[in-house]
């Protein structure tokens, strides 16, 4: 039986792996400082706040992507963690609001009010933080459009019965990942970092990690009915009927004979190579030590695993080789 749950499980180099040892401790100092600052904003939402913290870990000691993002990209585009205390509180927030809206979304429910005021406080606190950390107006109105711009394709998901083709739901996951473009916009300005280099950096690993994602998730998507890029991909290109519930081995097997595993492993190979090359190019307009950054390594090591599952796939050696290929690329991811 193919077991989904071995991708999250078996991680033995993560993005967080590279920040190193003392990095729980940049988070927690900043989700303790978000609280303190804010104090007065949240002190009604004891509760609420005290549920979401659950939010800034997974699997354990494995934090989810967005909760790592501003360290992440920090050592990415060269800023050290201890410069990053500001942002990390501010993107905290934003990150908490992000996972408040999809929650939100996901439920048939209308909203209480006490929680639509949290999300409000949230959003507010975390907007104005982070505009406040860029030295130019230039800056604080790219970081604006941003927002907004990720916002309105938010909106959009919400009615995602109405997108119903890959590149329309591709153009909504984009869009809706403009949200690491603005706090790539914020961390570039603190580092001296091109803010175009570093923005279409973010993009492209934003989106590398959602079709991971919806690959890892694959089952759990189709059970829960949640349209996906890769469930998408295949409905496009077969007569799958994804509204049955299908044993996981059998919607294994048509995702993968409708040409959607590879073709959203390719476009993922191809994201993760321009991430290489825009991180060559931030190391060569730095004062960055380029040989050797353990940032590199792992997506170097990263995009080989993602080649081998592709190759698996195209030599036709089998389910059983190809799921050990996938499973290599989320001890990579």
């Amino acid at each position: 039986m193919y077991e989904p749950q071995v991708f999250s499980d078996a991680i033995l180099l993560h993005p967080q792996k590279i920040l190193g040892e003392h990095f729980d401790e940049f988070i927690d100092e900043s989700w303790s400082a978000l609280k303190t600052d804010a104090h007065k904003q949240f002190a009604s939402f004891d509760r609420e706040i005290a549920d979401l913290e659950r939010y800034l870990k997974r699997d354990g000691d494995i934090r989810p992507f967005g909760a790592i993002a501003p360290w992440f990209l920090g050592e990415i585009f060269g800023v050290p963690p201890e410069k990053l205390r500001e942002t990390a509180k501010y993107w905290i927030a934003h990150y908490l609001w992000c996972i408040c809206i999809d929650s939100a979304m996901d439920s048939a429910a209308p909203v209480p009010p006490k929680d639509h005021m949290l999300f409000t406080v949230l959003f507010s606190y975390s907007a104005n933080g982070l505009g406040d950390l860029i030295s130019t107006d230039d800056g604080k109105q790219e970081l604006r459009n941003y927002i907004t711009e990720a916002i309105c394709w938010q909106t959009k998901s919400i009615q995602n019965s109405s997108v119903s083709s890959y590149q329309g739901l591709r153009d909504v996951a984009v869009g809706k990942n403009l949200l690491f473009a603005a706090l790539a916009r914020v961390i570039a300005d603190i580092g001296g970092t091109s803010p175009d280099l570093a923005v279409q950096f973010t993009k492209n690993y934003a989106l590398a990690m959602q079709h991971l994602d919806d690959i890892s998730d694959f089952y759990d998507d189709h059970k829960q009915k949640i349209p996906t890029l890769l469930l998408q991909y295949a409905k496009d290109r077969s007569d799958i009927d994804f509204s049955s519930e299908d044993d996981i081995d059998v919607l294994f097997n048509q995702i993968l004979n409708s040409g959607a595993l590879h073709e959203v492993l390719s476009e993922t190979d191809t994201l993760i190579g321009e991430c290489l090359k825009s991180a060559a190019v931030i190391v060569e307009r730095t004062s960055l030590r380029g040989e050797g950054r353990s940032s590199d390594k792992f997506l170097i090591n990263l995009r080989s695993a993602i080649r081998d599952a592709k190759r698996s796939i195209e030599n036709q050696e089998g389910n059983d080789i190809i799921k050990s290929r996938l499973r290599v690329i989320y001890m990579s991811s």
